[in-house]
């Protein structure tokens, strides 16, 4: 069923770095693709003044060309230790963050199938951005009981997965210390009311005031078809119309 002269296989297999074969003719017989080990990179964070071990904090490594290969790992370790592995060549970027400090980013260079990488250090700056907030319904009534998420987590390829830094108080306020600097957004999530948002605008060691207003919740009713044909069990996600990278709500259909 393939249509075309030549082509570019590509194969993947868990624990193995992809593997790629490029310009096999049409009607080939014996192409044979080889797989190779996946990188690996390891090493420790620690705090940039007093060169201890942080012991939890999120890593990301990802290839810079794209989304292709990223690995996300939460990391718990008394030495602060951590090793990340990727199935791809090329550029890399390692990206730390960790409650209370600024966001670190750590340009690899070019990572190599095969590759171990050992020895690598990060070293994190704290953080004096602070952020005093309230949470109000759509009647501008304070709103107990939000829970506060930092930076762009409902968005298309990161869910709200990461834990909650704040609760709104009875009188619908929260105050939030040491966020990193690069913090883009805060959301406030109410189980009775849809997530409201708030860019958040300041340099690091600034004292920045806020308020995130919950829209009410509505509903949309409707049916996932194929050729007229009902669809059961179909993820289903809703963007906002304004900000498509912006994740809403997900449900699945019955």
């Amino acid at each position: 069923g393939l249509e075309g002269d030549s082509f570019t296989l590509s194969a993947i297999a868990p624990g193995f770095a992809w593997g790629t074969l490029a310009d096999v003719p049409m009607g080939t017989l014996n192409a044979e693709i080889k797989l190779t080990d996946m990188a690996r990179i390891s090493g420790r964070v620690l705090e940039e003044r007093s060169n201890r071990p942080i012991t939890q904090y999120e890593i990301e490594l990802r290839a810079q060309s794209g989304n292709l290969g990223r690995n996300f790992q939460s990391i718990s370790d008394k030495d602060g230790k951590f090793e990340v592995s990727s199935s791809l060549r090329g550029a890399m970027d390692l990206t730390v963050k960790s409650p209370g400090y600024e966001t670190e980013e750590l340009a690899l260079g070019i990572v190599e199938f095969g590759e171990e990488r050992t020895g690598v250090e990060i070293a994190l700056k704290r953080s004096d951005f602070e952020v005093q907030g309230i949470v109000v319904d759509p009647n501008n009534s304070p709103l107990a009981g939000a829970r506060i998420y930092a930076e762009r987590l409902f968005c298309r390829d990161q869910k709200a997965t990461t834990a909650a830094i704040g609760v709104s108080d009875s009188q619908g306020e929260f105050l939030i210390a040491g966020l990193p600097k690069d913090t883009l957004l805060l959301t406030a999530v109410h189980p009775d009311f849809a997530p409201g948002y708030s860019e958040l605008v300041g340099n690091r060691g600034s004292k920045t005031k806020i308020k995130i207003v919950v829209p009410p919740v509505g509903s949309i009713y409707g049916s996932v078809t194929m050729n007229g044909t009902l669809l059961h069990d179909v993820q289903l996600l809703v963007y906002s119309v304004d900000d498509d990278t912006r994740w809403i709500a997900e449900t699945i259909t019955d």
